[in-house]
C-alpha cells in the first residue's frame, strides 16, 4: 500500500482486497475466540474447522488477487515470485465434502447444540405465523427423525413395503413398528412442515382488491378458510 500512495484511494479494486482480507481474518478469528471460551465442545469441532478453512481460503483469494493487480516493479515481483509462493504455500483450501456435510447436520438438527449456537439472537415465539412457523416445523421434524428411521430400517427389512415415509406410517403403527406416540410425532411434524411450506391462497375479493389494497392482503391464516361472502379465485376459464 506504501507503493501506490497518493492513488491507493482510486485504487477501490485493490483497497477492497485488503478489506476483504482483514474481514475473513477477523470473523475467523471470532469463530475459534468462541470455541475457546465455551469449552472447546467437540460437537461443535466441524463448524470451527470449517470456519478456519473457509475464512482462510477467502483471505488466500483476496491476496491472490492483489497479487495479480499490483502495478509497476512491485507488482512484477508479486505477480511472479509473490504468485508461486502463494501457489506453493496456500493458507488452506475450501472445505471437503465430508466436511461440509458435518458442518451442515449440526445446523439442521434442533437441540441444545443449535439453541446455544443462536443464543443472543431474536428467535420468535412458535407459532403458526412467520419465523415463529418454521421454527416450531424445525423442532417437530427433528423430534419424528427418530420415528422415520425405524420405519426406514423396517423397509429395509421387507417389513414394510416401498413408498415414503409419511404415507407408509399408519401402517407401521398398525404392524406395532413404531408406537401411537410415535405416530403422533411424525404427523404433527408432516403437518407443522406442510403448513410452513404453503403459500398464501387470495380469495378472488383479495386478489382484485375488494375491500383492500390490491395483491398485498391475504385470509391470513394461509388461505385455509375463504373470507366471508367471497370466493376463491379461479385459475382459468373464468
Amino acid at each position: 500500500m506504501f507503493f501506490v500512495g497518493g492513488k491507493l484511494k482510486a485504487r477501490g479494486n485493490l483497497t477492497g482486497r485488503y478489506a476483504d482480507a482483514v474481514a475473513w481474518l477477523y470473523i475467523t478469528t471470532s469463530a475459534l475466540r468462541r470455541f475457546e471460551a465455551e469449552g472447546r465442545k467437540a460437537e461443535d469441532l466441524a463448524l470451527v474447522q470449517y470456519a478456519g478453512e473457509y475464512g482462510l481460503t477467502q483471505i488466500q483469494q483476496a491476496f491472490e488477487g492483489i497479487y495479480e493487480n499490483f502495478d509497476g516493479p512491485v507488482g512484477v515481483i508479486l505477480k511472479t515470485i509473490g504468485r508461486i509462493g502463494l501457489g506453493l504455500n496456500p493458507l488452506a483450501k475450501l472445505p471437503n465434502d465430508q466436511l461440509s456435510h458435518q458442518a451442515a447436520q449440526a445446523l439442521q438438527s434442533y437441540g441444545d447444540q443449535y439453541k446455544r449456537l443462536v443464543g443472543g439472537n431474536y428467535m420468535p415465539e412458535e407459532s403458526d405465523q412467520g419465523l415463529g412457523r418454521l421454527l416450531k416445523a424445525f423442532r417437530l421434524t427433528t423430534e419424528a427423525e427418530p420415528v422415520r428411521e425405524k420405519i426406514r430400517a423396517a423397509q429395509k427389512a421387507r417389513k414394510l413395503g416401498k413408498g415414503k415415509v409419511e404415507a407408509l406410517a399408519a401402517e407401521a403403527a398398525s404392524l406395532q413398528l413404531i408406537s401411537d406416540a410415535e405416530l403422533a410425532t411424525l404427523n404433527a411434524a408432516t403437518e407443522a412442515c406442510l403448513l410452513a411450506i404453503e403459500v398464501d391462497v387470495f380469495t378472488k375479493d383479495e386478489y382484485y382488491g375488494a375491500g383492500g389494497i390490491p395483491a398485498m392482503s391475504a385470509t391470513g391464516d394461509g388461505g385455509l378458510q375463504p373470507a366471508a361472502n367471497s370466493e376463491p379465485a379461479k385459475t382459468s376459464g373464468e
